[in-house]
């Protein structure tokens, strides 16, 4: 049980260990988060979101406490934005909400611009439904360009489609994969923007190159069957549906 959360943690990031972000668009919206494929052109970027390597080896080996108790001394001997950061993480693993927005507002209490303390508080207010908050924050990350973190392109362009700016939204994520083009939530949220400008071909595209990049996700199969289905191509949805059967477990 414990390595199976270890191995979502390692995958999925700071979105996943804050429970999921459900947004208002049309289809499920859950941010992911994943390792990124930088695009010639602009600077390499930290992957900003995944769960420290180390807390990810003890949660795998021992689980969430020893990872929250490992932070705390840290803090204790070095308080810094780094180990509030890192504490916020563990926080985030025992699913203690409150805790985790003081380790963050402390963390950028001591440096404003620390990146992944500035994620990390992008994600609190996406998933809060603070998306102004979220954009605002998240978009200190990115340059005049839009270019920056895959995942900091996800979580603006998810505030983005909150704040009902739709084509706004379509367009960030355009630019995010052409920088991250093996960036499956990109394509995923890309797709939900075409779904909510009724751009139901676009739509199916988007979600399909996601199943390509990561077909064991379902939540990825979901939106193309969903999304063949509001298409009216009921056959494409159907072997869509016994290809997913066969991919995903459960």
């Amino acid at each position: 049980m414990v390595k199976e959360q270890a191995t979502k943690v390692r995958q999925f990031g700071w979105a996943i260990v804050l429970g999921g972000l459900r947004l208002p668009v049309v289809l499920l919206t859950v941010v992911i988060f994943t390792a990124a494929v930088v695009f010639s052109g602009c600077h390499r970027e930290p992957d900003l979101a995944q769960l420290s390597h180390d807390l990810a080896a003890i949660l795998d080996g021992s689980g969430p406490d020893e990872v929250l108790a490992r932070t705390k001394y840290e803090v204790e001997l070095n308080p810094s934005a780094e180990t509030y950061e890192r504490l916020a993480q563990a926080y985030a693993l025992t699913q203690q909400t409150e805790e985790v927005v003081k380790a963050l507002e402390k963390a950028l209490e001591l440096d404003p611009t620390y990146p992944r303390a500035l994620l990390g508080m992008a994600v609190v207010n996406l998933r809060q439904g603070h998306f102004a908050e979220a954009q605002s924050i998240a978009g200190q990350l990115l340059d005049d360009k839009q270019c920056g973190p895959s995942e900091v392109q996800t979580v603006v362009s998810r505030a983005l489609l909150g704040q009902k700016k739709l084509q706004e939204a379509a367009d960030l994520a355009s630019t995010g994969i052409k920088q991250h083009p093996r960036y499956a939530p990109l394509h995923y949220v890309l797709g939900d923007a075409h779904m909510s400008l009724t751009q139901l071909d676009e739509a199916v595209i988007a979600y399909q190159k996601a199943v390509q990049i990561q077909p064991e996700e379902r939540m990825y199969r979901q939106a193309v069957i969903l999304a063949l289905l509001m298409d009216k191509r009921t056959d494409e949805a159907v072997r869509e549906a016994k290809s997913a059967q066969q991919a995903v477990r459960d």
